[in-house]
């Protein structure tokens, strides 16, 4: 049960990327706002350099991919320069295990179970999903279904990227340095840099899991879990990989925000950048940082970068290779 914890934890890190290809799987009819707010024209690059303005020192943001192997970073000498001259790193969330027990509390469902909510065809359906996966479902009848649904999406992620036995040594026995934001904060605290979240667990876990009706959370679930058992969502996983590799934060804004719905975009992006950028404006004056969350919060034009420009800073692209 341990392992299942340390995983649900890391695929809890705020996996907008693994729920924008479901978004982007799912959308037949794209919102006109949201598809508007996908239509910036960004540089090629997860990572930048914020200067000028009121700044002494320059601060870093570096778009995350939640599932992405961390061993690039280790091995970008760019990225570890850079890294080096910070004073401070912020993530989405501070991730430690009171969080990582927060998490896994707040993706329990109180007042019903799977088999209470599915039928037990629908039910059948998810079982067979979780075993071509390779994990028992009965162990998670009591989580709420957006968590099956991600779970689903990460373990293929994994089998569909696979980690070598070297890649594994990365996470030094740190269960969270394994995600790519885990890494960084875990590499901060080795350092004794100081780390910090731009929510908390609880404002997150209520985007992720309290932002869809139940009801919608089955849906949702019962989409992914067909697109699975059908080998149908191997091409959108791929490609997004794909994307991110090349950096195109163009086609990742175009393969994801233009399909969400808005509500679904305001919930799960736009509300939280509004309640980030007035805690990036106000700590990048005051020392370096080096900010680390996913690469969706980066693009459109709600996104960091575009923010961060229309407040008088300069934000430049940092070339390096995944």
């Amino acid at each position: 049960m341990k392992k299942n914890i340390v995983f649900i934890w890391i695929l809890l890190t705020n996996l907008v990327l693994a729920e924008d290809v479901f978004a982007q799987k799912k959308a037949n009819k794209t919102d006109k706002l949201a598809g508007k707010a996908a239509n910036t024209n960004l540089e090629s690059s997860v990572f930048w350099e914020i200067s000028g303005k009121d700044i002494k020192k320059p601060s870093y943001v570096f778009g995350t991919h939640h599932l992405f192997n961390p061993k690039t970073m280790i091995d970008s000498k760019i990225v570890q320069e850079k890294f080096a001259l910070a004073e401070r790193v912020v993530g989405e969330i501070t991730i430690d295990n009171m969080a990582m027990m927060k998490v896994f509390a707040a993706c329990v469902m109180r007042d019903t179970t799977m088999k209470e909510l599915l039928t037990p065809k629908e039910y059948a359906e998810v079982e067979e999903a979780f075993k071509k996966v390779g994990m028992p479902f009965a162990m998670f009848n009591r989580i709420k279904p957006m968590m099956a649904q991600q779970m689903i999406e990460s373990v293929k992620y994994a089998k569909l990227f696979p980690k070598t036995d070297t890649d594994k040594t990365t996470s030094m026995g740190n269960p969270f340095a394994s995600s790519m934001d885990g890494y960084f904060q875990d590499k901060a605290k080795t350092e004794g840099k100081e780390v910090g979240g731009l929510e908390s667990v609880e404002d997150q876990t209520k985007a992720l899991f309290d932002g869809y009706p139940i009801l919608k959370q089955k849906e949702m679930l019962l989409k992914t879990v067909r697109d699975t058992v059908a080998l149908k969502d191997d091409k959108e996983i791929q490609k997004l990989t794909q994307l991110y590799k090349e950096q195109n934060l163009n086609k990742i804004a175009e393969m994801t925000l233009a399909t969400m719905e808005t509500d679904e975009y305001n919930n799960l992006l736009k509300n939280r950048n509004d309640k980030w950028m007035p805690q990036i404006f106000e700590m990048i004056t005051k020392k370096p940082t080096f900010f680390a969350v996913g690469a969706a919060h980066l693009v459109g034009i709600d996104g960091v970068i575009l923010r961060l420009r229309k407040e008088g800073y300069t934000v430049k692209p940092i070339k390096i290779i995944l």
